[in-house]
């Protein structure tokens, strides 16, 4: 539950009954999928499809307009995946355009002046993207360079390499088969839109289902507090970048394979539209994550918005604006959804009340990346005014047959909080192992700049913990807890 729930709940306190319904709806409504705040892209691209239908009919609501549109997209769409990918992990990958531009006239060289299949020359390379991610990992990882800087100068490298090989000619006469290989008809729509969509859903699949798509999250979100978890975040940062540059590298494949010719200019074009379409995508969906289907809906809302401007007869130079306008709107909107601002207006002048991070959303990747490393369920348990109740607000659940479950909601008796949340006058507890009933548990307390704010909890069948394991749940509670209370003070501090 947000800050700003909690509030409408303490208002709706004594009012008519009817007035707590229409609260109650009103709250239900903001987190359902459905809402303007997770899907507004949505109704802004049904608004916009509405308009271009009546303002230019004739040209926008054709069938080949639209098969068109699918097609064209596709190499922004995988571009944009490969952005997600980096983004998701905190990193900057500036070099994904030339990257790109690279691959196109690579496979191209090797096909045309080296005679090499379209398979064999494919596979070089993307083994040459992958070598030019690990350049940049080794760069960002091990030498400890900003990541915004390393791939800017990998670009400009890149740059150098692709006038070299192509004398900055086109790359003309690719073989038939390979340029099928994205050309091909499937219900109406070129081969390169269901390329696109079969690697959207490979990664969403390992984003949002795998651990190692929670411990990407973890690392971009907080690399101590995920550091401190267990993840592994030199590691993941190092395969993010390889695995940015081949998904660029196949996006470079595709459009030499789409244009039947290497273009030593393709790549840069490509990079603003990719930033723009990941960083808008965070803001649906799952706003503030960057995430695959709401960078579908941004490439397309994008897509669809320049298509009706150009059919009404829009200048050429739109879609640049178009797209850096749709970055600036798009960061502006998810650096503020950090951080909720409520105004006030008492009998003085107006104020502003920032609300900080709330406790579920310090611990929700740290909480995942305590359950993979220990493979147990964790809790996350928020405290109530004195006396009271409290309430699991985040949990993961352990995956294995024999396992504690953990429900959102559930309520915590004040009485099992004894030490933590009473108000002893020597201070709370910060930490206890207890063992009732055949269940093992590890409690920490989180704190905010208030004092104590919950619990972080993991329980397991105790029947099955060797002494080791029990050790290593204890040291995985503390280090997440002390993790999660110092993004609650950071957060705080920022705001004060």
């Amino acid at each position: 539950m947000n800050n700003v729930t909690a509030l409408s709940s303490e208002g709706a306190a004594g009012k008519p009954p009817r007035v707590a319904l229409l609260r109650r709806l009103r709250d239900g409504y903001g987190n359902s999928p459905l809402s303007v705040r997770n899907i507004s892209l949505v109704y802004v691209w049904a608004l916009l499809f509405l308009v271009f239908s009546l303002w230019v009919p004739s040209t926008f609501l054709t069938a080949t307009t639209w098969k068109s549109l699918a097609a064209e997209q596709a190499v922004t769409t995988i571009l944009a995946l490969a952005v997600v990918i980096s983004l998701s992990s905190g990193v900057f990958d500036l070099s994904v355009g030339a990257v790109l531009g690279a691959a196109a006239v690579f496979v191209a060289h090797f096909m045309v002046s080296n005679g090499v299949a379209p398979i064999p020359a494919s596979l070089l390379t993307l083994v040459g993207a992958a070598v030019v991610g690990t350049v940049s990992a080794t760069a960002v990882v091990v030498f400890r360079i900003n990541s915004f800087i390393a791939t800017l100068g990998i670009s400009s490298i890149l740059s150098a390499l692709i006038v070299a090989i192509s004398g900055n000619q086109q790359i003309i006469g690719l073989p038939e088969s390979f340029v099928s290989w994205t050309t091909f008809q499937l219900f109406g729509i070129q081969g390169s839109f269901w390329i696109a969509l079969g690697l959207a859903l490979v990664i969403w699949f390992f984003l949002e289902h795998r651990p190692i798509g929670r411990h990407m999250y973890a690392t971009g979100a907080s690399p101590d507090s995920a550091r401190l978890a267990g993840v592994r975040t030199d590691q993941i940062v190092f395969g993010t970048m390889i695995c940015t540059a081949l998904i660029a590298g196949i996006a470079g494949i595709v459009v030499t394979s789409r244009l039947g010719t290497g273009s030593p200019t393709i790549g840069p074009p490509y990079l603003l539209p990719a930033f723009a379409a990941a960083f808008l995508g965070s803001t649906q969906v799952k706003p503030g994550r960057f995430n695959v289907l709401g960078t579908l809906i941004a490439v397309y809302a994008l897509a669809t918005s320049v298509k009706g401007l150009q059919l009404a007869g829009a200048p050429i130079w739109l879609p640049e604006l178009f797209n850096g306008a749709a970055l600036l709107v798009a960061v502006a909107v998810s650096v503020r959804r950090r951080r909720v601002r409520v105004s006030i207006a008492p009998e003085g002048a107006p104020t502003q009340v920032e609300m900080p991070l709330t406790l579920r959303q310090a611990a929700r990747d740290s909480v995942e990346a305590l359950r993979d490393r220990t493979g147990e369920t964790v809790s996350v348990i928020k405290f109530s005014k004195k006396g009271e109740d409290a309430k699991i607000v985040e949990a993961a659940e352990s995956d294995a047959k024999l396992r504690v479950a953990a429900r959102l909601g559930e309520v915590v008796p004040a009485g099992d909080l004894i030490g933590f949340a009473d108000g002893d006058p020597a201070g709370p507890k910060q930490f206890e192992v207890i063992e009732r009933d055949g269940v093992f548990e590890a409690r920490a307390l989180v704190t905010d700049r208030n004092g104590p704010a919950g619990l972080l909890s993991v329980r397991a069948p105790a029947e099955r913990l060797s002494h080791a394991t029990r050790v290593d749940i204890e040291e995985g509670v503390r280090d997440t807890a002390q993790a999660v209370s110092g993004r609650l003070q950071v957060d705080a501090a920022k705001g004060s």
